[in-house]
């Protein structure tokens, strides 16, 4: 996975500085002057293409070249950036003259404007590393194309049908089922409050279930949706996956053709579609589930709930989703907010996964359940990685194996990449460019770390994420405040009873996927430090060893990284 964060970063303050430049163009020397425009007409191409490779994983190694080479530019001019900006800084720190004439004024400007020969060699070799890759910018925005669109084909699709047993949501579902099968008949009995739409519950409920990516949203709602209890009480029940594209059209269709024996037009109008679903629900009460839904601006379900108003009372939509925005948006009802698995009930369907119908020795059993309860506490709880990593260990039920996943950095295991980190970062991918670089830079601190949220902030202020475009009357620190409680709120980090924070080990591991070859932690066995490294973190128990030395050049050969020596 390439990591594209800190280049898309670096390549949005080059854009701010190009433009800034420009305003002022009759002051910038003729040549200065072309490179300068040089640069901004290569940028708009140079970040789709760096958007497009975000949190992806690109396996083709040319491709993987072609992109390391593309950050690497990036790299450049914020070392370019970097330097100008503190000669500039320093000329006005300087500069002690308070009452300025004409005459000084223009001196100054010219100052501000001339580049030195450094500068300028620094500046034409970023021109030069950008025309070099921008060459091939086409064949490879085509083939960032192929990865999107197959990355989009093999996206996990949901259905209403239940595939496994069921272990610690007994609370959980009973508050479900006391709100779908009460609302109806005029019981006021669930323990879930409805929302302020109306004087009491509207004739169409919306309960959210949110939760991070994995926890079990899907699995809970599959086990309502299939209760017997649920299935006597809806005159229709209907499962549809929506997943990125909120699809009004796609999603009528597939409630419609659920609920009619008439085949639909394929090339129905969109009003034509949503007049024969209001048909279909009109007078009768019905459920539907909407799996996996990421439409923030609750446009598109307002187009499609505004079809649903005619079904009978205690109608229901059920709506799993990852974003808290979301359950804002479309809920009637307070959510259903889903946690990790408590640990003895992550142990049942680990154990449940791993074991299967498996016929053991007892001995034997009773090792690999040692071994195994200690493989799932490092999962905390999350039941997508018990399924996962169960399964896999499930092809060999051998000790031995099962010793070298427990020690070993098994989340680097590509099966377990492939099939659990998907679905964290659609999360990861709903950011903005602003909340991508600062969860990001979070992979340099180590695993369990304990976070205070005023003193992570200062870190991000002090790397520059923090920025106010705007020029709104805020503080850096309030600015820096709400980008963490939007990650917060999106379940990046966890909080701790002492009003601390933590970052799930596989959250962690996305910020570490997002950020490679950019940001690394490191031991006192330090290894070898790749020379793309920005942000390291030394971790010691030995704090002394490191009192009086600094790091070398063959120690980090980046002259340009950030690093922290640090006791955790």
């Amino acid at each position: 996975m390439v990591g594209e964060w800190f280049a898309s970063y670096v390549l949005n303050k080059l854009a701010d500085m190009v433009a800034l430049h420009l305003r002022d163009q009759h002051d910038l020397l003729t040549g200065v002057r072309t490179m300068v425009e040089d640069v901004k007409a290569r940028l708009p191409r140079i970040q789709a293409a760096i958007q497009a490779a975000e949190g992806r994983p690109i396996r083709d190694p040319a491709l993987a070249t072609w992109l390391r080479e593309l950050k690497d530019a990036a790299y450049e001019a914020d070392d370019v950036l970097d330097e100008l900006e503190f000669k500039e800084l320093h000329d006005k720190l300087h500069d002690k003259s308070k009452v300025r004439d004409f005459a000084s004024s223009a001196v100054k400007l010219l100052k501000h404007f001339m580049m030195f020969d450094d500068d300028l060699k620094n500046l034409k070799n970023l021109v030069e590393n950008l025309d070099k890759i921008y060459t091939d910018i086409n064949c490879k925005e085509e083939q960032l194309k192929a990865y999107s669109s197959r990355q989009m084909s093999v996206t996990r699709e949901t259905s209403s049908i239940i595939q496994d047993i069921v272990f610690g949501r007994d609370q959980e579902r009973d508050m479900m089922l006391d709100v779908l099968l009460h609302l109806a008949a005029d019981e006021p009995k669930s323990s879930i409050a409805c929302g302020a739409e109306t004087s009491s519950c509207p004739s169409l409920g919306v309960l959210p279930v949110v939760g991070i990516g994995g926890v079990g949203k899907t699995t809970l709602a599959q086990l309502i949706y299939n209760d017997e209890r649920v299935a006597r009480h809806f005159e229709l029940r209907r499962w549809v996956y929506v997943s990125d594209n909120f699809d009004v059209k796609r999603i009528a269709k597939e409630l419609v053709y659920s609920s009619t024996d008439d085949r639909i037009s394929h090339d129905i109008s969109l009003d034509g579609i949503l007049v024969k679903l209001g048909d279909a629900t009109r007078n009768k009460r019905f459920l539907f589930v909407l799996d996996d839904v990421w439409d923030e601006t609750g446009s598109k379900w307002k187009e499609l709930r505004s079809v649903l108003t005619s079904g009978a009372k205690g109608s229901m939509v059920l709506v799993t989703t990852q974003s808290p925005v979301v359950a804002e948006v479309m809920g009637t009802m307070d959510p259903i907010e889903l946690k990790s698995l408590k640990e003895d009930d992550h142990w049942r369907l680990f154990e449940h996964c791993a074991f299967g119908e498996a016929t053991l020795e007892e001995e034997q059993r009773k090792k690999l359940q040692t071994i195994g309860r200690k493989i799932s506490e490092k999962l905390h709880g999350l039941p997508l990685a018990g399924k996962v990593l169960s399964s896999l260990l499930k092809s060999k039920l051998d000790e031995d194996y099962w010793k070298v996943i427990l020690e070993s950095e098994w989340w680097e295991h590509e099966y377990v990449l492939d099939n659990i980190l998907p679905s964290l970062a659609l999360s990861y991918e709903h950011l903005n460019a602003n909340l991508k670089q600062c969860f990001a830079y979070c992979s340099i601190f180590p695993r369990s770390y304990i976070f205070e949220k005023d003193r992570l902030v200062q870190m991000w202020m002090a790397q520059g994420f923090i920025q106010n475009k705007n020029r709104v009357r805020m503080r850096m620190e309030d600015i820096g405040g709400q980008i963490f409680d939007e990650l917060a709120s999106r379940y990046f980090f966890l909080p701790t009873p002492d009003n601390k924070y933590v970052m799930h080990d596989l959250i962690r591991e996305l910020a570490v996927c997002v950020s490679l070859d950019e940001c690394l932690v490191v031991s006192d066995e330090k290894g070898e430090i790749p020379e793309t490294i920005r942000h390291l973190t030394l971790r010691t128990d030995r704090m002394d060893a490191f009192e009086d030395r600094s790091l070398t050049s063959n120690d980090c050969p980046n002259p340009f990284v950030d690093y922290a020596i640090c006791k955790f």
